[in-house]
């Protein structure tokens, strides 16, 4: 369950991106008074810059400038545990957790589909949800150790444009696990969605 909950019209996104880039290159010229200038260029012009630094990139390695750090996006999450560990190792964003608990279901992956032993995977869940239970009454903490990682858990990820790019383009490479590759891919999706001009970067 991946939604977009918190993000600002393109329009507004675009205008502060451009601004960025050129208060660097404006001696004795205000942030403000850029901004000013940018809203009144038609849009056009606006998309032609954009698209112009995008096409400088040339890989995933080349960063978007940090003009891109003007847009934000807040994404509300349920996913396996062990896809949240994966995606929190992202340090430039803000991510924010519940408590680990068994209460969202849980995810089947397809290789115990695969191999046959849909019956005992499920077994160990109950298994796990069930001591979860009496525990987490008196030790709401201590009970998360007894969760089984692939029980779905709730958190969200707020980053900028420029850090949703290099978490997009890292995730979804091929050699990347399968779980978070879809996430990430939605995520994307949702963005392009809100935002087709800046997804381009």
């Amino acid at each position: 369950n991946i939604k977009l909950v918190e993000f600002e019209p393109e329009t507004r996104s675009i205008n502060s991106i451009i601004t960025a880039l050129i208060f660097e290159q404006s001696p004795s010229i205000s942030f403000e008074q850029i901004f000013k200038n940018v809203k009144k260029m038609n849009k056009k012009s606006k998309i032609k810059i954009i698209e112009q630094v995008c096409n400088t990139r040339r890989n995933r390695r080349h960063r978007p400038p940090r003009a891109f750090e003007m847009v934000d996006y807040t994404f509300d999450l349920i996913t396996n545990f062990g896809m949240f560990r994966d995606l929190h190792r992202h340090r430039a964003l803000t991510l924010e957790r519940q408590l680990l608990t068994s209460d969202h279901g849980f995810d089947t992956p397809n290789e115990i589909i695969e191999l046959g032993i849909e019956r005992d995977f499920n077994d160990c869940m109950y298994l796990s949800k069930s001591i979860f239970q009496k525990m987490r009454l008196k030790f709401p903490e201590q009970s998360q150790y007894i969760v089984n990682f692939a029980y779905n858990y709730p958190y969200y990820i707020r980053f900028n444009l420029r850090e949703a790019t290099h978490l997009i383009e890292l995730r979804t490479v091929p050699q990347g696990h399968a779980d978070y590759r879809k996430v990430v891919q939605k995520m994307y999706k949702l963005i392009n969605k809100k935002h087709p001009t800046l997804s381009k970067i």
